[in-house]
């Protein structure tokens, strides 16, 4: 895969997670809607700007924690710990109301330690009491597996290579909540 086509997934993954979230969370198999409330992990509601960037670094850092260190590339060939990075927060369709986008790379020796861990996390998820994977179609019309949660946090995991490198990309939306009316997302980052 070419960077460019390597940046049009990303953006398409971005994409795809947003309308999730500006479309509540699409529809499920089941005929209630999602609850919200209180993440899984971090056991507090995402009602800020503070509390989505806490509640999203814990799920992701969880997450890289499941990687085998000894299949990994060394620690300073890995991306910046989740939450350690300032982000600019995302509109949505409600006046004031924005998301807190995050991702991570994880970066391993081979293309087999990838894999296996892609799938560990998508394992993992799916395990989880909560979260809830639904098959979505994609930008360029593909079918793609997304995990949201109970408070609407919309996950992607998956496989790339980026430069050579054999890594697992995470991306997380998490729902909208409200800011200021001073608040410019153009330039302030979070």
């Amino acid at each position: 895969m070419t960077a460019r086509e390597s940046l049009l997934r990303r953006s398409a993954a971005l994409l795809l997670g947003a309308s999730l979230l500006l479309a509540g969370c699409a529809s499920s198999n089941s005929a209630d809607p999602l609850p919200t409330g209180t993440d899984l992990w971090a056991g507090e509601p995402i009602v800020d700007a503070q509390s989505a960037k806490r509640v999203i670094s814990s799920v992701l850092i969880e997450l890289i924690e499941l990687a085998p260190e000894d299949q990994m590339l060394p620690a300073e060939s890995q991306a910046p710990k989740p939450g350690t990075t300032p982000q600019y927060l995302v509109s949505c369709s409600e006046r004031n109301h924005y998301y807190y986008p995050a991702a991570t790379a994880v970066f391993f020796k081979d293309e087999a330690s990838a894999r296996a861990y892609e799938s560990v996390v998508r394992e993992y998820l799916g395990s989880q009491d909560g979260w809830e994977a639904r098959q979505v179609t994609n930008s360029t019309g593909g079918i793609e597996t997304v995990f949201v949660s109970a408070n609407r946090i919309v996950l992607t995991v998956e496989y790339d290579t980026y430069r050579g490198r054999q890594e697992v990309v995470i991306w997380v939306d998490g729902p909208c909540f409200p800011m200021p009316e001073d608040f410019n997302s153009n330039v302030e980052q979070i």
